[in-house]
């Protein structure tokens, strides 16, 4: 039953209540009052007779009068008391005593507490007593006065006017209910919509919360499923947002993110959803928006969000990393779409700007799920295999070593490349297991190259994790005993950025493969955020300069700077210089104008198997000043 229903019966039957006890109260005081008027009524009338009975010869008089008074309605008799002290008829106006002794005691009782009179019933008729003192003597006179209807009309007149009043409350009392309540259920239904919008829209931006974008996203999805259209969810993270809150406080942090939520509201379209789901974490649903329109949104959103912010006077910059998953391509229901979105905004704090989600680097899809087991299968087994692509001295063109780089064919998804499952290895726990492989396939083709007449320093990249081995170390030095490996002719390449998520444990371990003699580069320099006065304390004798330089060097002169520079800085902290991505020979040439060490790239040879290396090597010529040379 509704609350309205409830209060309206409430007030009734409350009103109805109240009419009740006091019509009640009203009828018996009434009812009381009018007794007590007949009542003195009846004695002032007996004592006038009792009066002029006395004057004369008593019951000679009396006699006379109770004569009289026999063919009259009212019961009279004269009451004396015996020798006991108890009251009896001495005479009467009619034939046969009325009363019995019960009613005689009572009225004795009641006479002896100095009423004068009073109600009783008598053969189930209401009558009314009253006593008047003979003079001159004991006895009582007492009249029996049966009520009639000038005593109880004035009482029904009472009854009717208590009946009509109460329905006259009754009705102001529902229509008084239905005006309260409907004044308390708008009331309530105000108060309500508020902590409805509480509970879905955020107190700090006032946009919608997590559950109510997801129920929108929901109806946005159904809505695409029966129109056979599209719906995209972008959701956004602010980069840097901890440092500017951390510097410039909670307050400040608050206001970035109100004026943040402002941009955001204004530049969308008004059928867009833009939410806050927490934290510094945003997001925008746009129903009928397919993947080019999406990303168009996030270029208009990264535009919008460029113009510094004024925080108490200082400007402030924020960036946003948005990730884009689009109904149907990415997911077939809401969860699966704002999920996908998610992986994706983590994909784009990666690369920068947006990203559209990719399965394959979703490590929660269950492509990689399925990968996972089935790269742990292939690891046992020692199914993957590893490529060798040359490194050349920049001017003699001698091959001074080949890279390793693992590869897995597999037997039912044919190639996959190697940053996919070399990230599901890391993210599985399986890295460890993947390096031993590594480790052991590199040392044993050295030996099997050493003993067909070929020797070439083998370089071997380690994850950022196998700094975290404390084990490895040991596992290497036993590797190397066991295939009778010299230590000097392999190097390890660890990337910088590998390096810098624990410093003080990568010199560690570092230092240790420095004292069993190892090589040691330093992969991908230039792409993370180098410490110089850390990278002359690590024990490393080269640097790679990362691909994405290299390949652009000759058209890009800010590329070109960069390796120029990277160059210098290695030579005057005595280190040598391998550059990779070198795509042709005019790349090749400027390198060994800036005095690049060593060259690896397509424009030398591509990764080869172990077998085709050998065959490469066997048709190389000497050199003559270009890329060419022999294997030492």
């Amino acid at each position: 039953m509704k609350l309205r229903t409830w209060l309206l019966l409430s007030f009734v039957l409350f009103t109805l209540l109240i009419v009740v006890l006091f019509g009640t109260i009203t009828y018996r005081i009434a009812i009381d009052n009018q007794v007590e008027r007949e009542i003195n009524r009846l004695h002032h009338s007996l004592k006038e007779q009792a009066a002029a009975i006395t004057a004369r010869k008593r019951n000679i008089r009396l006699r006379e009068w109770l004569q009289t008074a026999e063919s009259g309605r009212d019961i009279y008799l004269v009451l004396d008391r015996n020798a006991a002290g108890e009251l009896r008829p001495v005479m009467s106006s009619t034939a046969t005593t009325p009363l019995d002794n019960g009613v005689y005691a009572l009225l004795q009782e009641q006479i002896d507490a100095g009423k004068i009179g009073g109600q009783i019933s008598l053969r189930d008729q209401p009558y009314l007593w009253v006593t008047a003192r003979i003079a001159a003597g004991s006895s009582l006179l007492l009249t029996l006065h049966q009520l009639d209807h000038h005593v109880t009309s004035p009482l029904r007149t009472l009854g009717i006017r208590i009946v009509a009043a109460g329905a006259v409350a009754v009705w102001v009392a529902v229509w008084g209910g239905l005006v309260v309540s409907g004044l308390f259920e708008k009331r309530q239904k105000k108060h309500d919509a508020i902590l409805i919008h509480q509970a879905l829209h955020d107190e700090l931006t006032g946009l919608p919360k997590r559950k109510l974008l997801h129920d929108r996203l929901l109806q946005a999805v159904l809505r695409a499923q029966r129109e056979r259209h599209n719906a995209a969810l972008l959701i956004m993270d602010l980069d840097r947002f901890k440092e500017i809150n951390d510097t410039l406080g909670h307050h400040s942090g608050d206001e970035l993110l109100q004026h943040v939520g402002n941009r955001l509201r204004q530049a969308l379209r008004k059928s867009d959803t833009v939410a806050r789901l927490g934290g510094d974490e945003f997001a925008i649903l746009a129903p009928d928006c397919d993947i080019e329109q999406a990303i168009l949104i996030a270029k208009k959103t990264m535009q919008i969000m460029e113009p510094p912010y004024s925080i108490h006077g200082i400007e402030v910059a924020v960036q946003p990393s948005i990730g884009i998953a689009v109904y149907p391509e990415h997911g077939e229901d809401a969860d699966a779409i704002t999920r996908h979105a998610d992986v994706a905004m983590y994909q784009a704090k990666h690369g920068g700007g947006y990203a559209v989600y990719a399965p394959e680097a979703d490590p929660h899809s269950l492509q990689r799920l399925a990968l996972m087991g089935e790269l742990r299968v292939a690891l046992a087994r020692d199914q993957t295999t590893l490529h060798y692509q040359p490194q050349v001295d920049s001017f003699s063109g001698r091959v001074t070593g080949v890279e390793a780089l693992a590869r897995w064919n597999h037997p039912e998804r044919g190639f996959i490349r190697p940053d996919e499952f070399i990230a599901i290895a890391e993210s599985s726990g399986q890295i460890k297991t993947l390096t031993d492989v590594v480790l052991r396939q590199a040392f044993r083709q050295y030996q099997a190259w050493h003993q067909a007449g070929v020797t070439l320093n083998i370089s071997l990249n380690l994850s950022a994790r196998n700094l975290h081995d404390s084990g490895l170390p040991a596992r290497i030095a036993r590797l190397l005993a066991a295939w009778n490996v010299p230590p000097a002719s392999i190097r390890l390449e660890i990337t910088e950025s590998a390096m810098l998520v624990d410093p003080a444990k990568a010199k560690r371990i570092l230092s240790e493969f420095d004292a069993m003699g190892l090589g040691l580069a330093i992969d991908d320099f230039g792409t993370g955020y180098s410490s110089l006065s850390y990278l002359k304390q690590l024990p490393v004798n080269i640097i790679k300069i990362d691909k994405s330089f290299v390949m652009n060097m000759i058209r890009d002169e800010d590329d070109a700077s960069i390796v120029r520079a990277t160059i210098d800085l290695a030579h005057n902290l005595g280190l040598k210089v391998v550059a990779e991505g070198v795509e042709n020979e005019e790349t090749g040439s400027a390198l060994r104008a800036l005095g690049c060490d060593y060259l690896q790239g397509y424009h030398i040879s591509k990764p080869l198997p172990a077998d085709e290396i050998v065959r490469w090597l066997s048709r190389r010529q000497a050199p003559r000043g270009g890329l060419a040379g022999a294997a030492t």
